[in-house]
C-alpha cells in the first residue's frame, strides 16, 4: 500500500473517533461565557487526568454538614444552567449540603442523538474526578442529582462503578427507551441497589413520559426497595417556575434517605 493509501486509511479510522468525542473548544467557549457571571459558589476547574472542566463549588453555612450534592446538567447545559441545576446548586447549600456542579462533555453543534450517546463513558473520569475533590474535603456521603442526559451518563456510571461514598442518586427527567430493555437507563437500573428518586414533571418530554412504567419495573426487576418515583403536577421538563417545588421536593427525599450518613 501505497503511503498516501495509508494516510487515506488512517485518516478513515480516526475520523469516527473524533467525532465521537467531545467538542472541547465548544466546552471552553461555555465556560469563558459564564465563568465571570458565576456569583454564587466559587469557580474553578478540576482535572480528569486528561483535561480540565469548569465545576462550581458551593459551601453550606450550616454548621452540622449533611454531605454533598454533586450536580450534573442536561445535554448541552452547563454546571450554572438557569433550569434545574442553579436552583438546585445554590438551594441545596441552606439545607446543610454542601454543592459540586461540574460540566459535563458536549458534543459539537448539530451533532446527532448518536454522538451525544458516545459522550456517556466520557463522564466517567470528571465524575471521578469530582467524587475525588470531595473526599479531599472529608465529605464520603455524596448525592448525586442530576438532569435529562446528565441523568443518563450519571446512571450509566453508578450502575458500573457503584462508588461507596455515593450514597443517594436523583434522576430528574430521567428518558428511556422502552425497546432497550437491558441498555441505557432502563439496563442501569436493573442494576442500582442505591436509593433512587425517578423525578418528572407531569408535562415532561413524552420520552420521560412514556417510560416511567418501564423504569419503575426496572427498578423491580433489580430488587431496589428504595426506588421511588414522582410525577410533579403541572411541572414540564425544565420545571419552568416550579424552582421551589422542585428544591423542596429533592431536599425532603435527600433528608430522608442520605441525611447523616457519612462513611467512617
Amino acid at each position: 500500500m501505497s503511503l498516501k493509501n495509508k494516510l487515506i486509511a488512517l485518516l478513515l479510522c480516526v475520523t469516527p473517533m473524533l467525532a465521537n468525542s467531545a467538542d472541547l473548544a465548544r466546552e471552553k467557549r461555555i465556560g469563558e461565557q459564564i465563568y465571570d457571571a458565576i456569583f454564587d459558589g466559587d469557580p474553578m476547574y478540576l482535572k480528569d487526568g486528561e483535561h480540565e472542566f469548569l465545576s462550581i463549588y458551593m459551601r453550606s453555612d450550616s454548621a452540622e454538614l449533611n454531605g454533598a450534592a454533586l450536580v450534573l446538567h442536561g445535554r448541552g447545559a452547563n454546571p450554572d444552567w438557569i433550569d434545574v441545576v442553579q436552583p438546585l446548586r445554590v438551594g441545596l447549600t441552606e439545607h446543610a449540603w454542601d454543592t459540586l456542579s461540574i460540566q459535563l462533555p458536549v458534543a459539537r453543534e448539530g451533532a446527532s442523538d448518536k454522538e451525544w450517546l458516545a459522550l456517556v463513558d466520557e463522564a466517567a473520569p470528571r465524575i471521578d474526578a469530582a467524587l475525588a475533590f470531595l473526599e479531599e474535603r472529608g465529605i464520603l456521603n455524596v448525592a448525586v442529582v442530576a438532569h435529562s442526559f446528565g441523568a443518563r451518563m450519571a446512571a450509566a456510571y453508578l450502575a458500573t462503578r457503584q462508588p461507596p461514598q455515593v450514597r443517594a442518586f436523583v434522576a430528574i427527567g430521567m428518558s428511556a427507551d422502552p425497546a432497550q430493555r437491558n441498555s441505557g437507563n432502563l439496563g442501569a437500573l436493573r442494576k442500582l441497589q442505591l436509593p433512587v428518586y425517578d423525578l418528572y414533571g407531569e408535562r415532561d418530554l413524552p420520552t420521560v413520559l412514556d417510560s416511567a412504567r418501564e423504569r419503575k419495573l426496572a427498578a423491580q426487576d433489580a430488587g431496589n426497595n428504595d426506588y421511588r418515583q414522582n410525577q410533579v403536577a403541572g411541572a414540564d421538563h425544565f420545571f419552568s417556575g416550579q424552582n421551589e417545588v422542585l428544591l423542596s421536593t429533592v431536599r425532603a427525599w435527600l433528608n430522608k434517605h442520605a441525611q447523616g450518613t457519612q462513611l467512617q
